[in-house]
């Protein structure tokens, strides 16, 4: 699957699919494309958790800035969240800061959780993921 299927997926399109990693779906769900290595377990066997920044790997302004709004919007909305995981040939690489989209990847869906923006700051976020019945 690619990248744009992914999160045609959700009922989601990419306003630029060359830097824009989030989207507003048909339905108000936020659709993030996130690190499959960086989803941790939460406080509970039923809970995912992803924490990162905006700003932690700062190439991209454009999509930077968009995640942001939308991150926004989802916080203060309580928009449900809805995942493309991004797995990384090479998650080392991701983490070293390097530009994701020259890393060789794959993309999935991931429909048997929703999550919720947690917190946000400007930069900083929380994303709590459920499973849910899919």
């Amino acid at each position: 699957m690619n990248y744009t299927e992914a999160f045609r997926g959700y009922g989601a399109k990419l306003i630029n699919s060359q830097w824009a990693f989030s989207a507003i779906a048909d339905n108000g769900d936020l659709v993030v494309s996130l690190w499959a290595h960086k989803i941790k377990r939460g406080s509970n066997a039923h809970e995912l958790i992803y924490r990162d920044s905006v700003s932690r790997s700062g190439k991209n302004k454009p999509g930077h800035n968009l995640f942001a709004e939308h991150l926004a919007q989802a916080y203060s909305q309580g928009l449900r969240v809805r995942v493309v995981r991004a797995t990384a040939e090479d998650a080392s690489a991701v983490d070293a800061g390097k530009d994701g989209s020259k890393l060789k990847k794959s993309f999935d869906v991931w429909k048997e959780f929703v999550g919720r923006v947690s917190e946000f700051d400007g930069d900083n976020y929380l994303l709590v993921f459920e499973k849910v019945a899919v």
